[in-house]
């Protein structure tokens, strides 16, 4: 009985010290959804090294993806930030937009990411850090985005060969 008490005790502990750390959280948008994602079990997936055949990925979904060594991806454009590739790793997504509206793209690491329409780069909206935010996204960008569209994500710059991403509608969209 005192190993049973002394495992909730501790796990009343660890909820306390998660929920404080989820409201010392300071970002500039209401990221409570991407949040909610990044605390949740990731799905796997593979990134394409190849824009003529990218993976296909679906918004609201926290995915754990892995990555290639950044020589051998062909992305559809250079990446928008010229950056190192030796030892570093890059893939590519696909994904689809139902409705017209500003989307995010949440990050756990410092990696580049650009997207891509019709063989031209998509400008960013807006992009962050949040702060304090234990376990959660470290960046998030915002695009607006267009109705019915495929879109290429194309991630460069990872120094790490598996990182979590997310696409969301952004919180004041109502896509």
């Amino acid at each position: 009985m005192r190993h049973f008490l002394s495992g909730a005790a501790a796990t009343a502990c660890l909820l306390a010290t998660l929920v404080s750390h989820a409201e010392d959280c300071v970002f500039k948008w209401d990221i409570h959804r991407e949040q909610a994602l990044f605390a949740g079990t990731a799905k796997s997936a593979v990134a394409s090294t190849s824009a003529a055949a990218p993976t296909s990925v679906t918004l609201g979904t926290l995915y754990q993806i892995k990555l290639f060594p950044a020589e051998s991806v062909s992305y559809d454009l250079p990446p928008g930030k010229r950056m190192l590739t030796e030892g570093t790793f890059a893939g590519l997504l696909a994904f689809h937009v139902p409705a017209t509206g500003a989307y995010r793209v949440a990050l756990d690491g410092p990696f580049w990411i650009d997207v891509v329409a019709n063989h031209q780069l998509v400008g960013t909206k807006d992009f962050g850090g949040p702060q304090n935010c234990h376990g959660g996204p470290r960046k998030l960008v915002e695009f607006d985005l267009n109705a019915d569209t495929n879109y290429l994500l194309q991630l460069s710059g990872a120094s790490a060969e598996e990182v979590k991403i997310a696409i969301t509608p952004s919180a004041n969209s109502t896509p």
